[in-house]
């Protein structure tokens, strides 16, 4: 049995953008430092590129489209969380993203979890917040665009900006739960029992903060706007605005991943991924979820005894985690899981990406240096689009090479459509069904399971709008 592990997820973090994966800005100063004693995974993808559909492979070991509905199934198969329980693990989980919350399942397993619930009180960054979300839903919307409207705004802007600027912070709370998670982690380990913690932090997670200390160190001028809620024109380059505020608050969860690596007792296991990249405008709105490179690509590394520190070029992706992870505590691995050791694959393996949403199925296969990638209506057999990258030569996925690649095109082709059978052989049943922005999340209960209630916790929908998911 390996000792205590410690699994971070740094929402919408996108490879291309931590400084050990290449980034000229110093971004990630301390997942850098994790990345020089530990092996980084040049390759490593998101089965599903969005937080509803990653976390299945992260603590379901499963590909996404696997699991039927929203969530993780109540009671079918194993999460991780359990086979390291069933191992005489101390399990302890801390997240903000409601997504990832006990209202889907990604409780079970747990000893102790804490999800947004627990930190909607009345600290005074909660008084912030909730100033801040009645200003933007209540006041603003009564105010007739135009002239006096920009005004205003603009004033507010300066106020929040100000505010922020003393070390308030009025959409994250990744502060308490870095907090929470060292607490159960010290109690933990006066335990004779080794511990696993899953700490997932949302700074990197649009509405932006703003961090004059990580403006300053990333020489961003002074005078330089900062935005908030981004928006985007699909199918341009991101604007210095808004790569800017992308990257400072890429270094403010940095930040607590430092504080986590260095304050974290037992000398644990240290395993860092990202639950999908961002979408930045090049190929749709600004966080809209796919199989592009800007959502799928993301960084992963493993600080373990059991490996090298090295660099590794083989093609993984999230349901390796669970499987890798299990493996380090010798614990046996649930059937229903599809992933393997990071330790056993190579640069020859085949990545399958997808996931189903109320738009329909998007899915990617990829076999370096070639992506095909499918996107379908539910309920059409034939895809809507189909389209081939090599991803090497042309990383920002802009030359469809279907007709001059034929062979490669049927061949990636073959591989989807027999993955996608035996996807449908053997799902999952979710109790919570596809979740639509348009409704409340109330409404997101499958008629099949007459013993999931009804109603949503107290302010999961409110949270959700907080963070641009409404």
């Amino acid at each position: 049995m390996t000792d205590s592990i410690l699994l971070i997820t740094v929402d919408c973090l996108r490879a291309d953008h931590v400084g050990g994966y290449g980034y000229p800005r110093d971004t990630t100063p301390n997942i850098d430092a994790l990345i020089q004693r530990g092996t980084r995974f040049q390759h490593a993808y998101s089965n599903g590129p969005g937080t509803r559909f990653g976390f299945k492979s992260i603590h379901g070991g499963t590909y996404p489209l696997r699991i039927s509905g929203a969530g993780l199934p109540k009671h079918a198969s194993k999460t991780l969380a359990e086979v390291l329980r069933e191992q005489t693990y101390q399990t302890g989980g801390f997240s903000d993203n409601p997504f990832v919350s006990s209202y889907f399942n990604y409780s079970r397993g747990f000893d102790y979890f804490y999800d947004y619930e627990n930190w909607m009180g009345d600290s005074s960054d909660m008084k912030l917040k909730d100033i801040n979300r009645f200003i933007r839903q209540q006041v603003g919307p009564t105010i007739p665009k135009g002239r006096i409207y920009d005004v205003l705004k603009s004033g507010y802007d300066s106020i929040l900006k100000y505010i922020e600027s003393t070390g308030a912070n009025a959409n994250s709370n990744d502060e308490a739960v870095v907090n929470q998670a060292l607490n159960w982690i010290a109690e933990a380990s006066d335990s004779d029992k080794p511990y696993f913690a899953w700490v997932h932090l949302m700074d990197a997670h649009h509405p932006y903060g703003y961090f004059p200390e990580h403006r300053h160190a990333l020489n961003i001028p002074a005078d330089r706007e900062h935005v908030r809620m981004p928006s985007v024109d699909p199918g341009n380059p991101p604007s210095e605005i808004l790569v800017d505020a992308y990257d400072t608050n890429i270094r403010n969860a940095d930040a607590h991943v430092g504080r986590l690596l260095r304050e974290a007792e037992g000398d644990p296991t240290v395993v860092l991924t990202a639950d999908h990249g961002e979408e930045l405008g090049l190929h749709n709105r600004f966080h809209k979820e796919s199989v592009y490179q800007s959502m799928a690509h993301i960084p992963l590394v493993v600080d373990a005894p059991q490996f090298d520190t090295s660099e590794s070029d083989a093609a993984v992706s999230l349901i390796d985690i669970p499987t890798t992870i299990a493996h380090l505590a010798n614990a046996n691995i649930p059937e229903s899981w599809d992933g393997t050791d990071l330790r056993d694959r190579t640069n020859e393996n085949t990545v399958f990406l997808g996931f189903e949403n109320s738009e329909g199925i998007s899915t990617a296969v990829i076999q370096s240096p070639w992506k095909y990638i499918c996107q379908q209506d539910t309920h059409t057999v034939s895809p809507e689009t189909e389209l081939l990258f090599d991803v090497v030569s042309d990383p920002e996925e802009s030359q469809n090479k279907i007709e001059t690649a034929e062979g490669v095109y049927r061949k990636l082709q073959n591989k989807y459509q027999n993955h996608l059978i035996d996807i449908k052989g053997n799902r999952l049943e979710a109790e919570r069904d596809l979740w639509d922005p348009s409704k409340d999340l109330s409404k997101t209960v499958q008629d099949s399971d007459n013993n999931v209630p009804s109603e949503t916790p107290e302010g999961i929908d409110q949270r959700l709008e907080d963070l641009g998911y409404k």
